[in-house]
């Protein structure tokens, strides 16, 4: 397979599986009575509150992780040599990789409220609302096994699935056709960002996918991504579900903006967690 074969086959997969997923499950909805005038609370009334979130968990998996396996299935036997997959035998490594991401929050918080001054069309605004409606409607918990349920679906599963199609597939694809790391790092962190589909969340999204795309690129093994990955969800969701119920509802453009100090030393504690990894990664024996 070219490089082009092998793009546009996990691009096809991927399309294929999300509009088979979704054709099965309106299929399913008109034969119980909804229609496509039908709300996300008439949605949830039909499957029940745990059922809504494991819904959302099946579609990711079937979007993402089932086609990223059937890709590697049909293209490349060693699956594991061209993922990266490695055993994580130094959780300083992976230690450093999460303290990174976190003193990037004042950054990514910047890049939010600065996202959101930018006027967009009201259809992209629109998507952006419904896909905040599902966000708060998964966030909804009433208990501790539903809390696990949650984080399972919004964290455990997109960190797999996606750090296996965006960091082991796509990134790694172009990197090794173009040997431009960095390229393949912008262009895969782009595709990541926009492939969520909320526009108001563009630019801290990118910043989030270089950071994971670097890590990978740096660390070799892709689970330094997806355990960084899942400390972004996991954190997130257990902020947003002790919040108040109206969090979700403010607007990043009309609160106080991060203060440049704040910015400062989250760059400079930054700068020194990613000198200290790769002086780290230098020492080790490869």
């Amino acid at each position: 397979y070219s490089f082009l074969q092998r793009m546009l086959l996990i691009t096809v997969l991927v399309v294929a599986a999300m509009i088979g997923i979704n054709l099965i499950l309106a299929g399913l909805a008109s034969m119980n009575g909804l229609t496509e005038d039908s709300s996300q609370e008439d949605l949830i009334q039909w499957l029940g509150h745990y059922g809504f979130k494991i819904l959302n968990g099946i579609v990711h998996l079937v979007s993402f992780l089932i086609p990223s396996l059937l890709f590697l299935f049909i293209v490349y036997q060693k699956r594991g040599k061209f993922l990266l997959v490695k055993k994580v035998d130094d959780w300083v490594i992976a230690l450093l990789s999460v303290s990174w991401l976190f003193f990037s929050y004042p950054l990514i918080a910047y890049a939010t409220q600065l996202n959101a001054m930018i006027s967009f069309p009201e259809w992209l605004t629109t998507v952006d609302e419904m896909a905040l409606d599902q966000i708060k409607s998964i966030l909804n918990s009433t208990g501790p096994l539903d809390f696990i349920l949650t984080i399972i679906v919004m964290a455990v599963l997109p960190a797999i699935g996606e750090e296996l199609l965006f960091r082991g597939i796509i990134q790694r694809e172009i990197e090794l056709k173009t040997r431009k790391p960095h390229l393949s790092i912008i262009i895969t962190s782009v595709v990541f960002s926009l492939f969520h589909m909320q526009v108001v969340s563009f630019m801290p999204k990118l910043i989030i996918g270089l950071i994971l795309g670097y890590l990978f690129y740096w660390t070799r093994n892709l689970w330094i991504p997806i355990v960084v990955h899942f400390f972004n969800n996991a954190l997130l969701v257990s902020l947003q579900m002790t919040a108040p119920e109206d969090s979700l509802d403010s607007s990043p453009a009309e609160t106080e903006m991060v203060p440049m100090a704040s910015l400062i030393l989250s760059s400079i504690l930054c700068a020194l967690i990613v000198h200290s990894l790769n002086k780290r990664l230098m020492k080790k024996p490869t």
